[in-house]
């Protein structure tokens, strides 16, 4: 409950709750109420429908939405630790290793896993984790990722490769689009309401989508501009990874560099001016995402405050000549509050700057 606390004191009105990935499926499914006896790391590791519920509650009352994301087809391979649906999980036992520099060769983990659109089952499966979704978060808007899908894990299964054949599919970009077309539609069998988003980065520009699907760029900076012509109708939600991923720079899970190094500082995510890629009319929003490989209980509100407030500072005074000492009286202003309010938010500069600021930045 503390981000929520910590958002609404900054003003940031979304929580995307990236709820299950390759390493857990912790949500209590009502389709499938074994599913989490098998997928998540523990019983104490699960949210249960009251908890799930009464976090969307809470967050409510803090008129903040709660936007959930189920990535599929890939990021999924949590899924088939329930052997009623491993067969559905491609890539379920190949594993990643990781290289230490100057040390030892990592096995690595979890394993990623991709669902297999070629079989209808897929496709059940998921209209059940869609009802439980729609059951538990009532916002308008549902994260479908569509996310990182290593196609050999879909070229190596002789079946896949034979329903491209019949359904005369030439590419795996073709059949990417196949399953997120068919998934869509199971989305609107569920709730025809539904708006659904995706990822996208460089890797997924050919991703064909509805007009009213949102899309969530996660590519370089540099190329958000490109999306007004590859995308021209959609709305964006900007989530660059070389500025707004607040993981990187704080080392990887084995030890070595994060993959989008390095550490993105408060000042960097204030200073992307976005209207600068994309017309404001295209810019639903922008997004810090704090992945959570290596976060916990006790770090994570150091990770991402103050510094998911420089977002919210850019976001609500767009274009705005920057004046850096009122913005680090903000910063501290908000540090303090939320100090006293027992959310461990860092300091953005040393203590003789916090009292000195109009001598410091000028």
């Amino acid at each position: 409950m503390r981000v929520i606390d910590g958002m609404a004191m900054a003003k940031l009105n979304v929580l995307h709750w990236h709820i299950v990935d390759d390493d857990s499926f912790p949500m209590e499914s009502l389709s499938f109420p074994s599913l989490a006896n098998y997928t998540a790391f523990s019983l104490l590791q699960t949210y249960l429908k009251e908890e799930i519920q009464s976090i969307v509650s809470y967050a409510n009352t803090n008129a903040i939405r709660i936007i959930p994301e189920f990535d599929n087809p890939g990021h999924t391979r949590s899924l088939g630790l329930d052997p009623s649906f491993n067969s559905l999980v491609t890539c379920f036992n190949t594993h990643w290793p990781y290289s230490m520099p100057s040390g030892p060769k990592i096995q690595g983990g979890p394993p990623t896993g991709a669902l297999d659109p070629s079989n209808s089952t897929t496709y059940s499966l998921i209209s059940g984790i869609f009802q439980d979704l729609n059951f538990y978060f009532p916002d308008s808007y549902v994260h479908l990722g569509g996310d990182e899908v290593i196609f050999s894990c879909w070229s190596s299964v002789p079946s896949i490769v034979q329903f491209m054949q019949q359904n005369k599919i030439q590419t795996y970009q073709a059949l990417m689009n196949y399953y997120i077309n068919k998934a869509r539609g199971v989305l609107s069998s569920v709730n025809s309401t539904k708006t659904a988003l995706y990822w996208l980065n460089e890797a997924t520009f050919y991703l064909q989508v509805k007009s009213t699907d949102i899309l969530e760029y996660w590519g370089l900076s540099a190329n958000i501009s490109k999306l007004a012509t590859l995308y021209p109708n959609n709305k964006i939600v900007i989530a660059p990874s070389d500025v707004y991923y607040m993981d990187c720079g704080m080392g990887n899970p084995y030890g070595g560099i994060s993959w989008c190094d390095p550490y993105h500082s408060w000042w960097s995510i204030y200073l992307l001016e976005p209207t600068q890629y994309l017309s404001a009319n295209q810019i639903l929003g922008g997004e810090v995402p704090m992945w959570a490989e290596l976060v916990n209980d006790w770090n994570i509100d150091g990770k991402i405050w103050p510094r998911a407030a420089g977002l919210a500072e850019r976001y609500w005074s767009p274009n705005s000549k920057v004046n850096v000492p009122s913005l680090v009286t903000s910063l501290n202003s908000l540090i303090v509050a939320m100090n006293t309010q027992g959310i461990g938010a860092s300091p953005i500069t040393g203590h003789y700057c916090e009292i000195n600021g109009s001598f410091c930045f000028t």
